[in-house]
């Protein structure tokens, strides 16, 4: 079974940034206090294997140990969330422990960096 997750400007976690000079399309989803930013103009992407750290995927309707990918478009700008079918390990291990994480106080928004 393949899980859709579409979200779109009709979303009010979706916010899309079109191109300006040097700047890619930008893709930003917000939930509460957990953001991510994707590269629209990049259409596909591996998400990867879903965290149990990875607080915003779950509240989008990801399921933990799931292995995801993502598909942007810009016209019109939407982002769609697809579950891989491929086969992921039986058990999940926690987040890497290499991650860095960066908080900036004002906007407070997590951002995480995996080295």
């Amino acid at each position: 079974m393949q899980q859709v997750i579409i979200l779109d400007q009709q979303d009010s976690r979706f916010k899309f940034y079109p191109a300006e000079e040097t700047i890619n399309s930008q893709i930003v989803i917000k939930d509460g206090k957990y953001c991510y930013n994707f590269n629209a103009d990049i259409s596909r992407g591996d998400i990867g294997i879903c965290y149990r750290s990875d607080m915003l995927l779950q509240l989008l309707g990801c399921e933990i140990g799931k292995k995801y990918y993502r598909i942007a478009t810009l016209d019109p700008p939407q982002l769609t969330i697809y579950q891989e079918d491929n086969d992921v390990p039986e058990t999940i291990p926690d987040a890497p422990l290499n991650v860095t994480n960066y908080t900036n106080d004002l906007n407070q928004i997590m951002i995480t960096v995996e080295k």
